[in-house]
């Protein structure tokens, strides 16, 4: 089992929404849609920044890595990958690292770019949990 940064804000905010998750998450019940515009235009103009913010980063910084967690097999998310290569991307001390924003099919987070352009080799982490 997996938790975002999304779960945990919600477990400390309510713990029975995290008990729906997880019946959610087990099958037991399905999430309802709720259509919600002021989320969707939320959502949208996030995915616009998304979309306008890589080519700002590519032009101003020498040292961008993307990193995509879509399954190369196109049969969804490949998080372990995705978790490598931020780890690798980590430890070789690369300037930005990117990764793709606007998974829907699940409940998980991601920070879209990891700034870590004043590492040194004392401060990078040793190990990952």
């Amino acid at each position: 089992m997996f938790y975002s940064p999304s779960d945990l804000t919600a477990y400390l905010a309510c713990e029975h929404l995290t008990q729906l998750e997880f019946a959610v998450a087990g099958g037991e019940i399905v999430k309802p849609r709720v259509e919600d515009p002021q989320a969707e235009l939320i959502r949208r103009k996030g995915e616009e920044h998304e979309r306008a913010y890589l080519p700002q980063l590519l032009a101003s910084v020498r040292d961008v890595v993307t990193i995509e967690l879509a399954d190369r097999d196109g049969g969804g998310w490949d998080w372990e990958r995705g978790a490598r290569e931020t780890e690798d991307a980590i430890r070789a001390g690369r300037e930005v690292i990117y990764q793709e924003s606007g998974v829907e099919s699940c409940n998980r987070s991601v920070a879209p770019a990891i700034k870590c352009k004043n590492w040194t080799d004392a401060s990078r982490p040793d190990r990952f949990p």
